[in-house]
């Protein structure tokens, strides 16, 4: 065999087996029961605010989704909503019923009780997503390291591409922890009306007259 056949040989085996640590360092997607464990690791109160409201029907027989009234609320820890969502799908059903003319819409906010913060989509939520990635990436990479099969051109993982990449994105993880965490502290120190997620109704609507918003104190009420 000739000396290129030998190199061009070696250099797909080379490109095979630098396969190997760049799936081992990509992180998977969370599951429902990881996502929970996340979020009582760090300490935060799983809370549901569901706001139950009808927009108003124009003139011209459509609704007008930027006018809203509330006309029911729950504010519920996130198990009970888990475990009797089927409350909620019949209140919505039931208030429909009451406004047949009216479009009948649920909002749900996910909240930590104790801080008042949102959790998805916000800073709170970026900053344990950023601590998740940080701990899988760093146990991907050395998982990679340790299982991982020298080369005549990479005789360590450290000098392979997939190794720099890894690298790269843990420094961006490492960064986005440093900014969203002292966001989430500054969050915090703000005045309950100045935080990102604040119960008060809706505006009304001008051409309805709603009832007065009722709350959802159980679950179990739907009878």
């Amino acid at each position: 065999m000739e000396a290129t056949e030998i190199l061009q040989a070696a250099k797909r085996k080379e490109a095979s087996l630098n396969n190997f640590p760049k799936r081992q360092i990509i992180p998977r997607m969370r599951t429902p029961e990881q996502i929970k464990k996340q979020e009582e690791k760090e300490g935060i109160e799983r809370w549901v605010f569901i706001d139950i409201v009808f927009h108003p029907t124009r003139e011209d027989g459509k609704t007008d989704y930027y006018k809203r009234t509330r006309i029911f609320k729950y504010d519920l820890p996130r198990d009970v909503y888990e475990k009797r969502d089927w409350v909620v799908r019949w209140r919505i059903a039931y208030l429909q019923c009451q406004y047949p003319r009216n479009q009948v819409t649920a909002f749900y906010t996910y909240y930590c009780k104790k801080t008042k913060l949102p959790i998805y989509k916000s800073s709170l939520d970026k900053m344990i997503s950023a601590k998740r990635m940080i701990t899988t990436i760093v146990n991907k990479m050395d998982e990679a390291k340790n299982e991982y099969i020298p080369t005549l051109y990479n005789p360590t993982i450290e000098s392979t591409e997939a190794w720099a990449k890894a690298l790269m994105k843990l420094k961006q993880y490492q960064e986005k922890l440093v900014f969203y965490t002292a966001e989430v502290e500054r969050l915090k120190l703000l005045p309950t009306g100045d935080k990102p997620f604040v119960e008060e109704p809706p505006s009304e609507c001008s051409s309805h007259a709603a009832k007065p918003s009722s709350e959802g104190s159980a679950m179990g009420e739907a009878a």
